[in-house]
């Protein structure tokens, strides 16, 4: 399935929690893969089947480097959209933008409607405790 963002860009939204995000570049004679664990952060990329990077992330944006024979590449991952899960995967060769690709969890995973505003709440509520332990932690440490 696909679906359209604002850019008129295709976007591959049939990722799942089990296989995570898989994009492939094609260079030339070269196969550039590159995998996001949808679950544990986990990054990989492989250059022509050899893993050459490798690292965990939970931020928004993470950047792995590898050295060709001929170029250096980087592969950087940003997530546009934390709900729906659309992670942009882009290919950088000496510097150069050659090509971004973007993959979204299928739909029964994202967080629309109900399930956002639910996921909102329980943020807050989870926020609001952690703020209340902290306050309660520093008056018993310190005194009244």
């Amino acid at each position: 399935m696909n679906n359209e963002n604002n850019d008129s860009v295709k976007i591959d939204d049939s990722v799942n929690y089990k296989t995570g995000y898989n994009f492939e570049f094609s260079q030339g004679e070269n196969i550039i893969r590159a995998f996001g664990s949808a679950k544990s952060g986990k990054e990989q990329v492989f250059f022509n089947d050899a893993l050459m990077a490798e690292k965990r992330s939970f931020g928004l944006k993470s950047c792995l480097s590898f050295q060709s024979t001929d170029y250096r590449y980087e592969v950087e991952f940003h997530i546009a959209n934390i709900f729906t899960g659309e992670l942009h995967c882009t290919l950088i060769r000496d510097g150069v933008h050659v090509q971004t690709l973007k993959q979204s969890l299928a739909k029964k995973y994202q967080l629309n409607g109900k399930t956002k505003l639910l996921f909102l709440i329980s943020q807050g509520f989870f926020a609001g405790f952690i703020l209340v332990m902290a306050i309660d932690y520093f008056f018993n440490v310190f005194g009244k």
